[in-house]
């Protein structure tokens, strides 16, 4: 059996924990898309490093008026990774209707990318109460009225006053068989409607149908003090007295179509915008390698954007190695960004990859079949097959053929010598002998361990005959639930029970729907979450197993029924 240097060992972890950038990568986002010519609204520049100098907004003064700006930057601390960003918040209004341009904005030598904006001319929509004379007033848009099943709506509310208004709340909207997800903070810009001049405020929901057929959106409910006079609109728009006042949006039906008969794909797909990514790395570099020698690894990094989907309908990526070829994959990393145009999930996979002999070896196509919600149509994002080229290495055999490696297939483990590089290298019976007995010294561990946690955890029977309380028992029956689904390899019924499983353990701050479990979870559970997902929704799904699923659920403590929650606690913690 082939044995990996331990200085190889090394360099394959930080390979496939590296990173490298050359430039600040600076996004741009608006806080809607399109807008109305008389209407103001922010360009938000973000960076999550240093860019190389402050911003010339200049270039932006050709097509808009730049009313005020602003910066901040925030340090976050999540799960022991520190994250930094910085903004630069600008309020701007356009000076012409049309297809515009946020022009590319320089930050020394580095720049923002351009991106592209509709100004709309006129008034702002018809939509519900739009055009209602009075002081205050709500409209509601729903885009679009007759989506796909699973597919992105965005639901839009928006507030028009010209009174002040103190101690508002608005309700969201209510619906049923399907998710909803908050996608902006409450926007404030000023507008007119019938020539009359209105503060705005909207807020914007991206809602997943779940089911085929009627939808029903009953309307978000105002409750606010109003205090009247047209010239409260500014200076007294949260003044704390006046007249209670209620006001009610109108319902939107939507008209929930199927999967399309002439979806080809076995996972259904829905998306505004999909792009599958590739990079092929060696340690140390960034450029793909025309040629490689055996025993020396790779990085294969595959990533799936999707706009207007949620992170847990994503597909897995990587394909199986080729013979000859060890993979080792990581991880994947999980991520759902909330922007005004819907959600952006995007899903990557590192795959080390290590060639065990001189040869070629052809890494197969990946294909992933999708639904442009724009073009309705289907649309395929593939990675090309790719050859690598591998000479022999410094003790690497020469291969006569990839298809025939020295090895067995199946002979995925890899042994690992027990002295340094820099020592004299070992007889080569040690090394599985040491892997052996390690592994039994760990097992044996383990075994102790759950076997003092399995005492400790024991109810106190002969001290006491009083039953638990009735509030743990609650807790754990949608556990046992969804051990019992598992084990019956019942995905419908795992699915379920996974939910009821969650809002039990975080009680103070349930989880509406899985997608909130998989955030909450970590990458092992959001994983057998998206493989649950695509076993209840593909079109041709094969038979769903819920030993993996039961195998994370078992490494996930339970909690006591009077244990305090943040609702970020995740499911399962370091030992």
């Amino acid at each position: 059996m082939a044995t990996i240097p331990l200085s190889r060992l090394f360099a394959l972890v930080l390979l496939l924990r590296a990173g490298a950038g050359l430039a600040a990568d600076i996004q741009v986002n608006v806080d809607r898309d399109p807008v109305q010519l008389d209407e103001s609204f922010q360009i938000v520049f973000t960076a999550t490093e240093d860019p190389d100098d402050d911003p010339d907004f200049g270039p932006l003064r050709r097509d808009f008026d730049i009313r005020s700006q602003d910066q901040s930057s925030q340090l976050a601390i999540a799960n022991g990774k520190r994250s930094w960003q910085k903004e630069w918040r600008l309020t701007v209004m356009a000076k012409r209707a049309g297809d515009l341009t946020i022009p590319s904005v320089p930050f020394g030598k580095d720049r923002s990318p351009p991106m592209n904006l509709r100004v709309e001319a006129g008034s702002g929509p018809s939509t519900s109460q739009a055009g209602k004379q009075g002081e205050l007033f709500m409209e509601v848009e729903v885009e679009p009225k007759n989506p796909y099943v699973q597919a992105q709506v965005l639901y839009t509310v928006r507030i028009l006053s010209q009174v002040g208004l103190a101690n508002a709340r608005l309700e969201e909207p209510k619906l049923e068989n399907a998710v909803m997800e908050r996608v902006t903070e409450d926007n404030q810009y000023e507008t007119r409607r019938n020539g009359q001049p209105y503060r705005a405020i909207e807020r914007r929901f991206a809602i997943f149908p779940q089911q085929s057929g009627k939808l029903t959106i009953q309307p978000p409910l105002l409750e606010a003090e109003v205090q009247s006079g047209r010239s409260s609109m500014f200076n007294r728009f949260f003044s704390q007295q006046g007249d209670a006042v209620r006001l009610r949006g109108e319902a939107v039906e939507l008209n929930v179509r199927p999967i399309p008969a002439q979806f080809s794909g076995k996972h259904w797909l829905p998306a505004k915008e999909l792009a599958l990514e590739e990079t092929l790395t060696q340690p140390g570099t960034n450029a793909t390698p025309r040629q490689t020698a055996a025993g020396e690894p790779l990085t294969r990094t595959l990533k799936l954007r999707a706009l207007a989907s949620t992170v847990g309908n994503l597909p897995e990526l990587a394909a199986a190695a080729p013979p000859g070829l060890r993979a080792y994959p990581d991880q994947p990393a999980l991520n759902e960004e909330r922007t005004p145009k819907g959600l952006k999930a995007s899903r990557e996979e590192k795959i080390a990859l290590i060639p065990a002999q001189a040869g070629s070896y052809t890494l197969p196509e990946i294909a992933i079949p999708w639904w442009n919600t724009e073009t309705d149509r289907e649309e395929i994002a593939r990675v090309p097959a790719r050859t690598l080229t591998v000479g022999a290495g410094a003790s690497a055999p020469q291969a006569a053929s990839p298809a025939a490696p020295a090895e067995p297939a199946v002979a995925q483990q890899e042994t690992i010598p027990s002295q340094s590089p820099a020592a004299a290298p070992a007889a080569p019976a040690t090394a599985p002998y040491l892997w052996i007995g390690l592994t039994a010294f760990f097992a044996l561990g383990w075994l102790l361990t759950g076997l003092a946690w399995w005492r400790s955890s024991r109810p106190a029977a002969a001290v006491s005959t009083v039953p638990p309380s009735t509030g743990e028992n609650a807790a754990r029956q949608p556990r046992r639930r969804l051990r019992d689904a598992c084990r019956a390899n019942d995905a419908s019924a795992a699915r379920q029970a996974l939910l009821a499983w969650a809002q039990a353990h975080w009680p103070e701050n349930p989880p509406r729907h899985l997608d909130e479990v998989a955030a909450r979870g970590g990458t092992e559970l959001a994983s057998e979450i998206a493989r649950l997902n695509r076993a209840s929704y593909a079109t041709d799904a094969s038979p769903w197993s819920g030993a993996d699923l039961l195998a994370v659920l078992d490494r996930l403590p339970e909690r006591s029924a009077g244990a305090k929650s943040d609702g970020l606690e995740p499911l399962y913690r370091a030992g």
